[in-house]
């Protein structure tokens, strides 16, 4: 009898044909590895993603669908950091009793940073008690600065430091882990 992990990321993931896609990302397939660790110490994953539902003649998804052992939990669906921004209460309103049932579920919560999801996720899973962990998969300041130069330069850093903030601020009282720090030397 493993732990039942939920993990709570915002790649885009569309539903086509039954199927889950990620619109572009292949985190699903590190996910599914979890699941085939020798003595089952993963009973279950949920992925709570932002979820569109896509028309059975919509050509097929170019990735690889999720693997079907990996419950998804949707979460509401935007475009990028500024279509959360602009739609953040209306977003926090659908999400939060979506993940509230999925983190009441779960036995570990693992938030994949930088997420706009993210404190939604941590304040439910310190709520309710449950162990967390956030994953640091890069720096929103730093897409920001490489995304917006010139002129929109500075709000674009000002929204990456505010997000790259929320992961610290989740990751109080959790464990925090940075994917690639250290990687090369162990």
């Amino acid at each position: 009898m493993g732990i039942r992990v939920l993990v709570v990321d915002d790649n885009p993931h569309v539903r086509w044909r039954g199927r889950v896609y990620p619109v572009n990302a292949t985190f699903h397939r590190f996910l599914a590895a979890f699941l085939d660790l020798p003595g089952a110490p993963v009973a279950s994953i949920a992925h709570a993603v932002p979820l569109r539902e896509l028309a059975d003649d919509a050509p097929e998804p170019v990735t690889l669908p999720l693997d079907e052992r990996i419950e998804t939990v949707a979460t509401a669906p935007f475009d990028g950091i500024a279509g959360y921004l602009r739609r953040a209460p209306q977003l926090i309103a659908a999400n939060a009793p979506i993940l509230r049932d999925a983190v009441a579920r779960a036995d570990l919560v693992w938030i994949k940073v930088p997420a706009s999801n993210a404190l939604l996720a941590g304040v439910v899973a310190a709520a309710r008690g449950r162990p967390r962990f956030v994953w640091v998969a890069g720096s929103a300041l730093e897409v920001a600065r490489a995304r917006y130069p010139g002129p929109t330069a500075f709000p674009g850093a000002a929204v990456g430091a505010a997000f790259d903030a929320v992961a610290r601020l989740v990751a109080v009282r959790g464990t925090r882990v940075v994917v690639g720090r250290s990687l090369a030397s162990g």
